[in-house]
C-alpha cells in the first residue's frame, strides 16, 4: 500500500459503513421479499467481492430471489469501491480505493460476521449490523425507487359552446364613378346669316 495513504478513521471507518450500510440494505430488501438470508450467505457475497478485487472471475449464481439479492449486493459493493474516494496525506487530491485497502475492509466485515455469529444459519451478524448501520450510525435506509410517472393521457375537452358567428359580410358593388360634371363652356358667338329680304 503506498505510504502517503491514511489508512485511518477518516477514510476506513466511512468505507466500512458504506460496505455495512449496502448489507444492512440488501437484508431488509430481502425481509420484505420474506427471503431470510444468513451471516454465512453474506460472508460469501464478499468472498466473491475480494476474489472479483483481485482479479479472478468467480460464479456469481443468479438462478432464485436469493441468489439474485446477493448478486445485486455484489454488484452494488463493486460500484461503491469505484465511486468511494480517499484522501491523500497533505494534499487535496481524492483518490480510489486501493485494492489492499478494500480487501482490508472487506476481511474486517468478514472478522465481524465470524465473531458475531459463525454458527450456520446464524444471523448474529446481520441482526448486529442492521442496529449499528440505523441506530448508531444513523445511516437511512435507501428511499424506495419512484415508480415511473404514468403517461400522461390527455383529458377530452369539452365542447366549446358554438359561437354565434356572423355571416361574412358581402363586399361593397363596385363604387360607381364619379361623374365629374362637364366644364362649362364659354357661351360661343354664334353668328347669324343675316336675313334675306
Amino acid at each position: 500500500m503506498a505510504t502517503d495513504i491514511v489508512m485511518s478513521e477518516a477514510n476506513y471507518a466511512p468505507l466500512l459503513a458504506k460496505i455495512e450500510a449496502e448489507i444492512v440494505n440488501t437484508d431488509e430488501a430481502a425481509a420484505a421479499d420474506q427471503i431470510p438470508l444468513t451471516d454465512s450467505q453474506i460472508r460469501s457475497a464478499l468472498n466473491r467481492v475480494g476474489l472479483l478485487a483481485r482479479g479472478a472471475r468467480p460464479e456469481i449464481p443468479a438462478g432464485s430471489p436469493r441468489d439474485r439479492l446477493l448478486s445485486d449486493l455484489t454488484r452494488r459493493l463493486i460500484e461503491a469501491r469505484q465511486e468511494f474516494r480517499i484522501q491523500i496525506v497533505g494534499k487535496d487530491d481524492h483518490l480510489p480505493v486501493p485494492v489492499e485497502m478494500w480487501l482490508n475492509a472487506l476481511g474486517s466485515v468478514m472478522e465481524s460476521i465470524r465473531r458475531h455469529g459463525g454458527q450456520p444459519g446464524s444471523r448474529a451478524y446481520l441482526e448486529f449490523a442492521r442496529d449499528f448501520v440505523r441506530n448508531r450510525l444513523r445511516i437511512p435506509p435507501p428511499a424506495p425507487p419512484t415508480p415511473p410517472e404514468p403517461a400522461k393521457v390527455a383529458k377530452p375537452r369539452k365542447p366549446r359552446a358554438a359561437k354565434a358567428t356572423l355571416p361574412e359580410p358581402e363586399p361593397a358593388p363596385p363604387a360607381a364613378e364619379e361623374v365629374k360634371p362637364a366644364k362649362a363652356k364659354a357661351p360661343t358667338k354664334r353668328t347669324r346669316a343675316p336675313k334675306k329680304s
